[in-house]
């Protein structure tokens, strides 16, 4: 977020915010794959992660075979769709954009509409005829900062002195999840004390 903020900061003031549709059941396994052995020559290493990816799902008590995207909300599914977009996000930088993007979420930040808007055609053919993936043409649009977005859990729009929202950790929140760790020490028989609360935050918007 420093990042987009400095961009900001620096006059960019137009905004490609952008979604992906169905990204993760989209992913193609095989370039997925492919990739992957760009780094990484261990064949069982590979085979794991193949298993990983074909794994399965359960639909209406029966197992049926995964053959394309990969498990969302499973522990790795970041890390491969972070892989998997690596060669769009070489591509857009090369191109002189801002790009910014985790999983499946990004944006571009520009210095006028039309860089915006030839930033949003690239991305959408590069997407398209590389990766066989498609932008979501509900949840990607071009914007002017003064009428904010939305990236990361950020709520970011031109205020007075369009300074960056502080974050609190809320005293609700951090009772919750001390209330739920004791709760899961009980059952399992062993404390959860290292766990973090930092990730339990609520960011509280300037406007």
């Amino acid at each position: 977020m420093r990042k987009v903020w400095r961009e900001i900061n620096e006059g960019n003031l137009w905004i490609l915010d952008a979604d992906l549709k169905s990204y993760f059941d989209s992913v193609d396994q095989n370039r997925l794959v492919n990739l992957i052995c760009e780094q990484i020559s261990d064949g069982s290493v590979l085979r794991l992660i193949r298993s990983f990816l074909e794994a399965g799902v359960m639909v209406d008590r029966t197992w049926e075979p995964t053959r394309t995207g990969v498990p969302q909300g499973g522990v790795a599914s970041p890390l491969w769709s972070n892989i998997y977009l690596t060669p769009f996000d070489h591509a857009m930088t090369e191109a002189g954009y801002r790009l910014t993007r985790f999983a499946d979420d990004f944006v571009v930040i520009c210095n006028t509409r039309r860089e915006a808007e030839a930033a949003l055609a690239l991305a959408k053919t590069f997407l398209q005829e590389k990766l066989g993936v498609s932008l979501h043409p509900e949840k990607t649009r071009i914007v002017h900062v003064r009428d904010g977005f939305e990236f990361l859990g950020y709520k970011i729009r031109r205020g007075r002195g369009l300074r960056m929202a502080a974050c609190v950790i809320h005293a609700m929140s951090v009772h919750g999840f001390t209330a739920c760790r004791s709760r899961i020490s009980e059952h399992v028989g062993q404390g959860f004390h290292g766990m973090s609360v930092q990730r339990f935050r609520a960011c509280r918007s300037s406007s």
